[in-house]
């Protein structure tokens, strides 16, 4: 059982940012500061004034954060899913939240010159082109809700989606709702990132069947 992560032990925070394209640690489009105690909302009148105040500190992820962001956007580019099993609070959610943000960043950068940053640059297997989250075959009708309202919902077959996110991916181990939504909309993406704290992967039968195995588009 490894990591995954091994050949990013070698990098250091300003390494990571500069193989995501980025000029510092801080992640665009997301907040710059936080409030060292974290009580409040931020997006409450309270917790904005906390981050108008001089106590508020720089918000810039940790090194195994930012290996994590560096690692999904990695397996976009080369076409392949990941399962992020951090125990909990070490940050799996800001990981997700990161590589969307990278995401659209490196989306941009495209627009604007033609091309990736230089890491992605060789990658073969994803473009920001046209349609780039379509792998050219329309999946099946979804059997998630009648067929008269599926083209209303996240499972029409028209929809493609570039990265698709699971939180507490452990809940869609069995066969229930969550496991079925999981299933259509994997088959919608280019990749799917499963986050849990507890391994999906707890018996024959869950390996076989996990919405995980569905290769990415």
């Amino acid at each position: 059982w490894s990591d995954g992560c091994e050949e990013y032990y070698v990098m250091e925070r300003e390494a990571i940012a500069r193989a995501l394209g980025l000029a510092t640690t801080r992640i665009p489009f997301l907040s710059q500061l936080q409030d060292p105690i974290g009580e409040l909302d931020p997006w409450s009148e309270e917790g904005l004034e906390a981050l108008r105040r001089e106590t508020a500190e720089p918000l810039t992820p940790m090194w195994h954060q930012m290996v994590g962001i560096l690692k999904i956007m990695d397996n976009l580019f080369e076409g392949k899913n990941v399962l992020i099993m951090d125990e909990v609070g070490v940050g799996k959610t800001l990981q997700a939240v990161g590589a969307i943000a990278i995401f659209e960043y490196q989306r941009l950068h495209f627009q604007r010159t033609g091309k990736h940053s230089d890491r992605f640059s060789q990658s073969g297997r994803f473009r920001f082109h046209a349609r780039t989250t379509s792998k050219g075959v329309r999946p099946k009708p979804s059997h998630a809700c009648p067929l008269g309202l599926v083209d209303n919902t996240l499972f029409s077959p028209k929809q493609r989606y570039a990265i698709f996110i699971c939180d507490e991916a452990h809940y869609g181990r069995t066969f229930n709702k969550l496991r079925i939504a999981c299933v259509e909309l994997t088959a919608r993406s280019r990749m799917t990132v499963a986050l849990t704290a507890t391994p999906v992967m707890t018996g024959p039968m869950v390996f076989t069947c996990s919405f995980m195995r569905a290769p990415p588009n």
